[in-house]
């Protein structure tokens, strides 16, 4: 029995040990410190936010200003519908203020599922959506990513060769990527847009819808089943927002018009169908932009072929949006 004993405690303190580590280092030199960031200052802000903006890096389509709504952006880039109810059942309850969620939906949005891809380090990204979320929920048959999220400062990826560059004076710390008031990202506000046409109609092209197919397609050939267990995904959020009081706004910002037409048609039509099934069955709003003529031939609005940027994407869209909430 002492011996049983003296093994507890033994094991109790190594935990502790290893615990106290990974919050150390967390503090002096974290890693995803993008994320951390935007984290703190969500929950520094709490009592204040009457908006959030959740799903994938599409949300970059979301102005709070033009909305006129003081709203904060709860996304990661490449979120699936699995981490985004996750993010939103943990941090509602901590945003007492909040009445409206803005969710990006995507064409790809019922075939994704992080933990499913084998190519691109995708499964990397659910270490990133656990990694500075407060609370200790994690997605069912995720517990390996979890543990690995909150030992991440520990296990770094570079096993900690770039704190040891920073410490002998010889790597810079890394710049605040986001605003503290609504956590947008500060280089997409910079981004003007294209100037050529046909330099976007390239990268169309050749670049994300081709990225984007092989990673659908590895998603889906790794679990046939993501379609139906992403629709009964968005469904729990949906019943879970709504048990809240709280709006859920479900849109898809405009696309470049060369990545819509490359998009694989299925894929689409199916995405539209469940979209619009969603929206009838549970009556919450949907507003598909994806092919609005008033952006989907304007360069200027693009920082890439299926993102708005900041300066003149993302508040044409918002006003628009918001003008299309307002009708309802």
């Amino acid at each position: 029995m002492k011996q049983l004993q003296q093994s507890i405690l033994f094991t109790a303190g190594l935990i502790g040990i290893v615990l106290f580590c990974a919050a150390l280092w967390s503090r002096m030199d974290p890693v995803y410190p993008d994320i951390k960031f935007r984290m703190q200052n969500l929950l520094r802000q709490a009592n204040e936010i009457e908006a959030v903006a959740a799903g994938n890096s599409h949300c970059k389509a979301i102005d709070f200003d033009a909305l006129g709504e003081r709203g904060y952006h709860i996304w990661l880039g490449g979120n699936d519908v699995f981490e985004t109810e996750l993010h939103l059942k943990t941090l509602i309850p901590r945003l007492p203020k909040v009445r409206t969620v803005y969710y990006a939906v995507s064409f790809h949005t019922f075939v994704a599922d992080n933990r499913a891809a084998t190519i691109l380090d995708r499964k990397s990204k659910r270490v990133e959506a656990y990694a500075y979320l407060p609370g200790w929920k994690w997605i069912p048959g995720d517990f390996q990513s979890f543990v690995k999220a909150r030992l991440i400062n520990l296990i770094r990826p570079d096993h900690g060769y770039t704190t040891l560059l920073r410490l002998l004076g010889q790597q810079p710390r890394p710049a605040k990527e986001s605003n503290p008031r609504d956590g947008s990202r500060n280089r997409d506000r910079q981004f003007k847009g294209f100037r050529n046409i046909n330099v976007l109609i390239e990268r169309a092209e050749k670049a994300r819808i081709v990225e984007h197919a092989k990673l659908m397609n590895d998603m889906l050939q790794n679990c046939p089943g993501l379609p139906e267990d992403t629709y009964a995904c968005l469904e729990r959020t949906i019943r879970f927002l709504q048990a809240q009081d709280i709006r859920p706004v479900f849109f898809t910002p405009p696309y470049f018009f060369r990545y819509t037409e490359l998009a694989d048609r299925n894929m689409v039509e199916t995405f539209r169908r469940n979209m619009k099934a969603l929206a009838r069955k549970h009556n919450v709003e949907y507003y598909d932009f994806s092919a609005n003529p008033d952006f989907v031939f304007e360069t200027k609005y693009f920082m890439d072929e299926d993102h708005l940027n900041r300066r003149h994407g993302a508040p044409a869209f918002s006003k628009q949006l918001r003008e299309r909430m307002n009708c309802r």
